[in-house]
């Protein structure tokens, strides 16, 4: 946490450029650390996966395949794709 709680900090991140629909949607569950799944991260590294065999490349997109690989190589496969907030927590990405 490094002294931010997440109500404190995930106000500051919806409003600014970061930003995105995902996160205000997913605030509640990650200040809740309600992590069961709506769309599981291993469905979600699939379909990267299936992006990259197509040959779609980027610096963000491998970035996204390696940290959802991370979290499912820990024992998050099976959660929601906001438990990468774990990933972040106990400073599992690399």
């Amino acid at each position: 946490e490094h002294g931010i709680a997440p109500e404190a900090l995930l106000p500051l991140i919806n409003e600014s450029a970061v930003g995105s629909g995902i996160t205000k949607i997913k605030s509640n569950n990650i200040i809740n650390r309600d992590f069961k799944p709506a769309f599981a991260l291993k469905l979600l590294r699939k379909d990267i996966r299936l992006a990259e065999d197509m040959g779609l490349q980027s610096p963000a997109g491998r970035t996204l395949a390696a940290t959802l690989q991370q979290a499912i190589d820990h024992g998050l496969g099976e959660e929601d794709m906001v438990a990468i907030y774990k990933q972040v927590e106990q400073g599992n990405i690399k």
